[in-house]
């Protein structure tokens, strides 16, 4: 996981260190993330982790360090399956409000 949100830094956060030197408890705000390339980062890590980030996660601690990142991704992740399979059996229009952060594939 680590891994992979060091890749994650390195192709979107646009920091002013090499992500590889960074350690997990650095602020990466203070090694030049931006807000911008933090919304970026986001959508990546979206994307190579296959979650959608909450609304409740949306602010600067989330995104703050490495071991942060690591800790909210464990946190969607330790309830992904329970919530995707829950989620996916309701209809439509109730998984707005009850599914937020669940990537439900609807055939």
């Amino acid at each position: 996981m680590e891994q992979k949100i060091r890749k994650a830094l390195a192709t979107s956060a646009k920091l002013e260190v090499d992500a590889g030197a960074i350690s997990i408890t650095q602020n990466l705000f203070d090694v030049g993330l931006m807000s911008f390339a933090c919304v970026q980062l986001m959508m990546r890590l979206e994307e190579l982790f296959d979650i959608e980030f909450p609304d409740e996660s949306l602010k600067k601690s989330t995104f703050e360090t490495i071991a942060s990142i690591t800790q909210n991704l464990k946190g969607l992740g330790a309830n992904y399956s329970v919530r995707f399979l829950l989620c996916s059996l309701l209809p439509r229009g109730f998984q707005n409000q009850a599914c937020n952060g669940v990537r439900v594939r609807n055939q």
